[in-house]
């Protein structure tokens, strides 16, 4: 890409990534969730998630579409889109680990 104050100069960098996710661990990873309360608000921790799309409910797909939303998560560097499924272009393997329910602790050892 070229810079847009001085177009001679050329960096890489990224600014979109997709990431593929088996359905094992996508929807895993929001079903593990979805049943978390949001203490401050009395919902969901999922649904205060999805609900910048305007709508009430919430899937994993909706789940992990903020999750990588430039547009609507302040958090994210550059916009990653998320493909639940095991379905992938070739060479591309989605990742395909155990989701971690959210009551247990993470083992960092």
């Amino acid at each position: 890409t070229t810079s847009p104050s001085d177009p001679s100069c050329v960096s890489d960098y990224i600014d979109e990534l997709d990431v593929h996710l088996s359905g094992d661990y996508g929807f895993g990873t929001y079903n593990s969730c979805s049943a978390v309360s949001l203490v401050s608000s009395g919902g969901k921790v999922t649904d205060a998630m999805c609900i910048h799309q305007g709508q009430t409910g919430c899937s994993a797909e909706r789940f992990f579409g903020y999750m990588g939303s430039t547009k609507y998560n302040s958090l994210v560097p550059f916009q990653i889109n998320y493909k639940i499924g095991d379905d992938a272009p070739d060479g591309i393997i989605p990742y395909d680990e155990t989701a971690i329910p959210c009551e247990q602790p993470y083992d960092v050892s």
